[in-house]
Formats: structure tokens, C-alpha cells, sequence
């Protein structure tokens, strides 16, 4: 009999090891399993050897694959990504094609940079796909498992802990101490102190939220999402799931900071029990309790933190490219003047200043003698397709910008796009130290199309100082008089001040003989106070610091109108210049234009 007892302990442990070889077996073979995508390895994804930009190969076989082959080459992993508002748009779609087009102009809307010669947001998910499908496979689409979807959603963890399984002591029993716990409970209820776990991993991304966690564990051939550490534990009792629990959490309680917490306050359960076994007491301080009642406890806590890590999952966004934002690092300012452009269009002029130094020039670096610099902008439509774009090249001494004193690059472009609302990107390029910066807006083209008195924004221009400045700054020549942008962010006192604006419809509006123009410039009241801005209600000429006024005749339909103001006599400050044109026998036909001035100390 007891030979028989034996042999079926052979065979018991025989048939364990095979499972366990198998299961090993399987996840080796998982690991060694390198789907292609896109038609190309890892590797190839990964050089910048290929002949055909990367983004380029995805948009093209994207277009060019099957139904089938579109689901689960592009599509499964294409809908990780999309917000649920998203989603549902996308899923509503009818055809096939709409699709296709809903994903290329997806990833056209989130170009950080449309200048650029690539599109880093796809490069960057696309490569994202490769990775999972090499290092997180599934034997089915879209060929990747449960870590591999949150890798292309949120890209690399912050912190990853990776448990391979197997069997393990639990780390608060030493053989001596086991023992002093063993006999504290009555027979047949202390816990196990060694227990087995399959294979399990646990993410953190604290870079998207600081308590974003999420568990796997290995199941069948592949990874899979589980919401709470408890599902892989196996034992019925709670004694053995509290202390197996409680282990598991404490080996990655540096994974995030409420992990961190429940481990500790789990810690003073078990502190508090060991104290009951060696001292022969029955219950924790102040209170008595059962060992029972302390299981409980533990496995409360334990539980109230899987609860707290799913709560903050609906804070996550549906996917994060922290790493693509981190390229946009040159500062500049970019301001835009519309006027009435050819064949019905609105034209753009965009100056861009960039700060030389502490922008451009690296500190300390001595090594520079010549700015190289690209500015760059773009107009596209609410389907995010071109509708003009403009770069200029400037190339200058960096001592020359020094020895005259110019705190900024300065950037002058021109687009024409018909009236609409846009999305316009600013884009500067430094040669010299590789680095970028990049701006966004969503601006509304204004129509000049109407018959009625219209006006365009205005734009500041200062003299061009001397022939020098001629090869660092743009040049525009307006009645004769050579100007450059604003050369800062603030105006001075001591140079003269040019507003340059165009009128359109002088004839076809209705003035009849001349037409007036009025110049005020006042101060803005943000720093007043209460009482001062009530007065100002009954007298608000007072806060009028300049007001220039007269009349002229009209010649043709549009006309171009430059000024110089002289700002000698005011006190630096925040001004608002205002424009208005009317007909100089009948105020009722008037158009005004504002624009926000600094003066400077």
C-alpha cells in the first residue's frame, strides 16, 4: 500500500513537471514569435535606411489592403487609441474607404509639427506597434497581447514589475518564525507559508497618471488584463489569500504611491499578529480580535486599494505621447494680421520673434559664430489638408545681432488661403543645434468680400535702423520708406512707431467726398481700481493719451495707409491703439480696428 501511495506521489509530481514544462514551453515559444508588420521587421522599422518614409509605407498599404487585411493590420490597432466620441464617429462610418480616410486624417490632425518632413505622432505609434508585436505576441490579430495594447496606447512604462511565476515562500516567514505562527493558530488553519503563482506583471505610468496601474497575468499562450492581484491567487482559505496577498503587493509596492500605502497599513496588520503569536495575547492592541478578524482586515485594505487604482483609471486619457511633445523646445512669439488677399482670398502676414539669447545660443557655448534659422507656416482646413504654406531662411553673424543690440530673430511670412476657419502652425528651426519649436492656433480667415467699408488688422513697423540690420531682419519697402517688423514684444518711446492698415470699399460703401481717419491711443485700465474706474465711466476722455484726427479724398476703392506715431511723451505702460474710418460727412459709415501696444521703460 504504501509502495502504491508512493508511486502515485511520483506520478503526481511527474505530470506537475510536464505542465509546467509545457506552460514554460509556451511562453518561451510566445516570446520567440516575431509577427512582421507592415510587411517589414522590427529592425527595418527602426533604421533610417528605408527608401520610402516610414509614414508614407503605412498610409500606402493602409489604402491599398483588403477588408480583411485592414482589420487586422490597421484597424484593431488604429481603435486603442480613439477617445469613446471618437470611436463611436469612426464605427458609424458606412464604407471601407470612409475609414481609411478617417484614420489618415486622424493622424494628419495630430501632427505635432505638419512642417516637419515627417509626422512624429505616427512614426512614433507605428513603431509602438512593431515593438509590441515582437516583445508582447498573441498567435492571434491583431498579434499582440494585453501588454502589447497598452504599450501602443500609452508606450513604455514608468515602472514595470515582472514576476516570472513559480513557487515562492511568503517573504514575512522564516522557517523560525512560521513555526511561533503556526502554533498560535488553532490546528489546521494557519496559513501556507509557500504558495504558486503563474507568471505576472505589473505597469505603472506615472507619466500619465501617478497611480495608472494595470496587472497581467499568463493565461492559455498569452498575457491578460486582470483588475485585482487576488485573481491569481488560488487557495480557498482566507487565511492563506490574506498573506499571499499581502505579498504579492508588498513586492511591488514602489509601482505607485497608493500600492505603497495599502502595503504599509497591510505590514502593521501582520506586525500587529506576529506581536499576538510571540507574546501570547489574543487580540491587537486596545481591542480583541481573532485571527480571523485580522485576516479580514487585511483583505479589506487590500481590496479598498484595487478600488482606488481603478478609480483613478477614469482620469487616463485614451492614449499619451509624452515623448513627442518633449521636441517642442525653442520660444518665440508669433503675431498674425489679416488683409484682403487675390481671387476672393484673405492674406496672411505672420512675423515670428525668437529670443536670441538664452534660446538660440546655448550657454556658455562659444563655439557658434553664425545663426541658422527656418521659419516656417502652414494654413490647413477642417480636414486638415494644406492650404498654403510658407518657410524663409535667415542666416546672420552672431556678433552682428550683438553689437546692434537685437533681442530677437525676427520672421516675416505671407499665405493666402479663401475665408474660413483654419488651423495655422508656426514652425522654427534652429540648424546649428538641431532643435525646434512649434505652435498651433485655430484662427478664422475674415471675409473682405463684402461691398460695405472694410478695414485689415494692423501692423507695427519701426525704420530700418541702418543697411546693416538689412541682413538680419526682413525689409519691406511701404510708400517709399524702408521698414522692418518689429524688431520686440515691446515698443519704444525713443523709436518712431509705424501702423501700417489697408482700407477696402471707399467707393462702392456709400462715402461720398472724403473719408476721415482717426488715431487714439489709451492707456488700459487692468491696474485701476475700483473707485478710479468709476470715475472714468463719467470722463473717459481723460484716459485718451494721443488722439490724432483727418480727413482725406478718395482717390480709388482700396487704399494703403501708413503712420508714424510719436510715443516720446507717454509713460511706459499697456496702450490700445484704435483706428477708426468714416465718412467724414456721415459718422455712420465708420470701421474701427484695435491694436494692443507695450511701452517700454
Amino acid at each position: 500500500m504504501q509502495c502504491v501511495k508512493k508511486h502515485r506521489q511520483k506520478l503526481g509530481l511527474f505530470f506537475t513537471f510536464l505542465l509546467f514544462f509545457f506552460i514554460a514551453d509556451s511562453a518561451v515559444a510566445g516570446k520567440k514569435s516575431k509577427p512582421r508588420y507592415l510587411s517589414l521587421t522590427y529592425e527595418e522599422i527602426l533604421s533610417d535606411t528605408l527608401s520610402v518614409p516610414l509614414e508614407q509605407i503605412y498610409l500606402d498599404r493602409m489604402y491599398a489592403a483588403s477588408d480583411s487585411v485592414f482589420q487586422t493590420e490597421f484597424e484593431a490597432e488604429f481603435l486603442l487609441i480613439l477617445s469613446k466620441k471618437q470611436k463611436e464617429e469612426y464605427l458609424s462610418l458606412p464604407t471601407l474607404l470612409d475609414k481609411k480616410d478617417f484614420i489618415a486624417r486622424y493622424w494628419r490632425a495630430y501632427n505635432p509639427n505638419p512642417l516637419l518632413e515627417q509626422n512624429d505622432r505616427l512614426l512614433d505609434h507605428i513603431r509602438r506597434v512593431a515593438y509590441a508585436r515582437k516583445n508582447f505576441p498573441s498567435y492571434h490579430p491583431p498579434y499582440i497581447d494585453d501588454r502589447g495594447k497598452y504599450y501602443i496606447k500609452y508606450g513604455e512604462p514608468s515602472v514595470r514589475y515582472v514576476d516570472p511565476g513559480g513557487i515562492r515562500r511568503i517573504a514575512l516567514f522564516s522557517p523560525g518564525l512560521y513555526e511561533q505562527i503556526e502554533r498560535y493558530y488553532t490546528m489546521g488553519t494557519a496559513p501556507l507559508q509557500l504558495y504558486s503563482v503563474p507568471a505576472n506583471e505589473t505597469w505603472g505610468y506615472e507619466n500619465v497618471s501617478r497611480n495608472f496601474v494595470v496587472h497581467f497575468v499568463w493565461k492559455g499562450q498569452e498575457f491578460k488584463e486582470i483588475k485585482s492581484l487576488a485573481e491569481i491567487i488560488r487557495s480557498g482559505k482566507r487565511s492563506n489569500i490574506a498573506w499571499q496577498w499581502s505579498d504579492l503587493l508588498k513586492r511591488r509596492a514602489s509601482v505607485s504611491p497608493i500600492l505603497g500605502e495599502a502595503a504599509a497599513q497591510v505590514e502593521s496588520f501582520e506586525v500587529e499578529l506576529l506581536h499576538m503569536a510571540f507574546s501570547g495575547g489574543d487580540g491587537f492592541t486596545g481591542e480583541r480580535v481573532s485571527t480571523g478578524t485580522a485576516h479580514e482586515k487585511m483583505i479589506n485594505r487590500l481590496e479598498s486599494s484595487e478600488e482606488e487604482l481603478l478609480k483613478f483609471r477614469q482620469y487616463v486619457p485614451p492614449a499619451s505621447y509624452d515623448p513627442i511633445r518633449a521636441v517642442n523646445r525653442l520660444k518665440f512669439t508669433g503675431t498674425v494680421t489679416q488683409f484682403r488677399g487675390t481671387d476672393g482670398k484673405t492674406r496672411l502676414t505672420v512675423h515670428m520673434l525668437a529670443p536670441i539669447h538664452k534660446n538660440l545660443l546655448p550657454a556658455g557655448d562659444t563655439r557658434l559664430d553664425t545663426l541658422r534659422l527656418e521659419f516656417g507656416a502652414m494654413l490647413r482646413d477642417r480636414l486638415f489638408s494644406v492650404l498654403d504654406s510658407s518657410l524663409s531662411w535667415q542666416r546672420f553673424p552672431i556678433y552682428a545681432a550683438k553689437d546692434l543690440g537685437l533681442p530677437f530673430a525676427v520672421g516675416q511670412l505671407v499665405l493666402e488661403a479663401p475665408p474660413q476657419k483654419t488651423e495655422l502652425t508656426l514652425h522654427l528651426r534652429d540648424y546649428a543645434t538641431g532643435q525646434l519649436g512649434f505652435q498651433k492656433k485655430i484662427i478664422r480667415l475674415r471675409d473682405f468680400n463684402s461691398p460695405f467699408l472694410e478695414m485689415s488688422d494692423i501692423e507695427l513697423y519701426a525704420p530700418l535702423p541702418s543697411e546693416q540690420v538689412r541682413d538680419i531682419l526682413p525689409v519691406v519697402t511701404i510708400n517709399q520708406i524702408d521698414l522692418i517688423p518689429y524688431p520686440s514684444e515691446s515698443v519704444s518711446r525713443e523709436v518712431p512707431l509705424y501702423c501700417y492698415f489697408e482700407i477696402y470699399n471707399l467707393q462702392t460703401s456709400g462715402i461720398s467726398g472724403n473719408y476721415e481717419i482717426a488715431y487714439k491711443i489709451s492707456s488700459e485700465r487692468k491696474s485701476q481700481t475700483i473707485f478710479q474706474k468709476i470715475s472714468r465711466m463719467f470722463s473717459t476722455d481723460k484716459d485718451v493719451s494721443i488722439s490724432l484726427k483727418h480727413a482725406q479724398p478718395i482717390y480709388q476703392n482700396m487704399s494703403q495707409e501708413l503712420i508714424a506715431l510719436d510715443l516720446s511723451q507717454l509713460e511706459p505702460g499697456n496702450y490700445t491703439l484704435e483706428i477708426t474710418v468714416s465718412d467724414a460727412g456721415d459718422p455712420k459709415i465708420s470701421i474701427s480696428e484695435t491694436r494692443e501696444i507695450v511701452i517700454e521703460n
